[in-house]
């Protein structure tokens, strides 16, 4: 009897907590739409991602809102040191990395979305190393690159390149200059902005990328629901235009920095333009007189010849007179 009675009860007990999950269950969906996602960000990815007054800017800052209203979810996003912002989202204290780039390594921790931006990582060098040009020359070389970064990964499996840890672009920047490093490797837009904000004469960026790739959008390793809502996100705002407006719109705000180089060959070329426009009016002014002296020069002989047969006409009739005055 007493054997029944517990058999009941777990049975009684087991159908309880069968509910309790099922509602649980059920109500998790509703509960999850209501809930902020906090999306992290690199601190020192100005123009990319940065805090102006406490409060992130940047152009993934802006793709991330505009994430947020394509899924219907309420997104916080926030820029700090990139390696605590990678353990948060590790540990799930926060829900997704903006402009991460894939490494081995990180696919291990996180799912990656499909890609966000392209990334064009360079080297940065001094006018005067005349022997660096691409990733190959990099090789015994003490080459800068910011902790935590793509390029601080990528670079740890070559023990050819010395690797210097660096704390921010300015920094890299400064120890370049002072010739405690050989080069730089750090984002395309990244660099061109801190040669720009340093007004780093002297110091240009080599031709030939290090490394091109795509950024991502970075969850925890498993959360596929959320990474499902970002995918979705991230087509919607490609399909309908939303993505290249927000790049436009940072373009048009001269978010892009031109290095020294660059103006350089921006002000050659406009030389260059104005002196050609100079040259097609000098051109043309000159063409006109030409033409111009050409009809004086007709309009003189025409005038000339009117003057000559004029006056032979007058010899003629004075001819005639004299003659009259001599028969009479």
């Amino acid at each position: 009897m007493v054997q029944s009675d517990c058999i009941r009860h777990s049975r009684f007990a087991g159908i309880v907590i069968v509910i309790l999950l099922s509602v649980l269950c059920g109500s998790a969906p509703a509960l999850a739409r209501d809930q902020t996602l906090v999306f992290l960000a690199n601190e020192k990815l100005t123009p990319i991602a940065y805090a102006q007054n406490g409060i992130a800017k940047g152009v993934v800052v802006d793709i991330a809102k505009a994430l947020g209203e394509k899924i219907g979810r309420p997104v916080e996003i926030m820029t700090m040191d990139w390696e605590k912002a990678q353990a948060q989202v590790a540990d799930g204290q926060a829900d997704a990395l903006l402009q991460i780039n894939c490494t081995p390594g990180r696919e291990e921790i996180y799912s990656f979305s499909e890609p966000l931006l392209p990334s064009e990582f360079v080297i940065i060098k001094r006018q005067d190393s005349m022997d660096i040009h691409g990733s190959e020359d990099l090789v015994g070389k003490r080459v800068g690159v910011e902790i935590g970064g793509y390029p601080y990964d990528l670079l740890s499996g070559n023990g050819d390149i010395d690797r210097v840890a660096i704390l921010s672009p300015a920094q890299g920047i400064e120890f370049l200059k002072s010739k405690e490093l050989d080069a730089l490797v750090m984002d395309r837009w990244i660099g061109e902005y801190a040669l720009a904000q340093a007004g780093a004469s002297g110091l240009l960026i080599a031709r030939e990328p290090f490394v091109v790739n795509q950024s991502h959008i970075a969850v925890k390793k498993g959360n596929d629901q959320l990474l499902e809502l970002i995918n979705q996100g991230l087509q919607e705002i490609k399909s309908d235009g939303t993505l290249d407006r927000i790049l436009q719109n940072w373009r048009g705000k001269n978010v892009i920095y031109v290095t020294a180089e660059r103006m350089t060959r921006v002000a050659v070329t406009a030389s260059l333009a104005i002196l050609l426009v100079i040259s097609s009016i000098s051109i043309f002014f000159v063409v006109k007189l030409r033409k111009l002296n050409q009809a004086l020069e007709v309009k003189v002989a025409e005038r000339t010849q009117e003057l000559a047969l004029a006056n032979r006409r007058l010899q003629t009739a004075n001819g005639v007179l004299k003659k009259h005055s001599c028969n009479e």
